[in-house]
């Protein structure tokens, strides 16, 4: 390996250890590193803003309730919060939550129509309210079957928690001998969603959203 390198510019071999720049240039390149360190100060660079949505349907208020609660709960997002009737466009969203009273053991109709518009490579979280116990088998039916209207997107989580079921369908539930153990179980559900749940969807709105961040 030759001890010289080539000036293309002048036709001439310098040794590389001749390779020295004048003093003013190294003024320069002072100069330029502190400009370049208070700029960084002064504008550092920020963090990509994620957007959240949270679109929810409701029939007696309770998910409404818990939608509210979640939107509050998400931290460093520019979000926004809609019923899924008057959700135009997903399009600019990183992370939709989508939520729903369980019926049936299922998803409403309305709600699994929204699922489906959802275009693909979206990331969702699903919650929902119901009168079963929480993590009861009905709750997580729905939540099963939510997810498979998304078979080939992202679902990060799911939530549920119990909430008031109307006087009307467990009485007329508990006139159904089919029916009448889970209308039973329905009556404990009476006071929620309550500020426990609440602090609870929050926390889990945090968790979704560092999820998002970090997929």
């Amino acid at each position: 390996m030759p001890d010289q390198v080539r000036h293309d510019e002048l036709g001439l071999f310098i040794k590389p250890s001749n390779l020295t720049f004048p003093p003013i240039y190294k003024i320069f390149l002072a100069f330029g590193i502190k400009i370049i360190y208070i700029f960084g100060e002064k504008f550092p660079l920020k963090e990509v803003e994620m957007k959240a949505l949270v679109a929810y349907y409701s029939d007696t208020g309770n998910t409404e309730k818990l939608a509210r609660s979640i939107y509050e709960g998400i931290e460093q997002a520019e979000k926004e919060i809609l019923h899924i009737k008057e959700v135009k466009d997903v399009e600019d969203s990183d992370i939709i939550f989508c939520g729903f009273p369980v019926q049936a053991h299922s998803v409403p109709g309305k709600v699994e129509g929204f699922i489906k518009s959802i275009p693909e490579g979206k990331k969702l979280a699903f919650f929902a309210t119901h009168g079963s116990l929480r993590g009861g088998q009905l709750a997580i039916q729905a939540f099963y079957y939510a997810t498979s209207l998304r078979s080939k997107g992202t679902v990060l989580g799911t939530f549920g928690c119990r909430g008031k079921v109307k006087s009307s369908i467990i009485d007329a539930l508990m006139k159904k001998a089919e029916h009448r153990s889970w209308a039973i179980e329905a009556q404990g559900a009476r006071g929620h969603p309550n500020e426990s749940d609440f602090e609870d969807a929050k926390e889990w709105a945090k968790e979704m959203i560092a999820k998002a961040r970090a997929s």
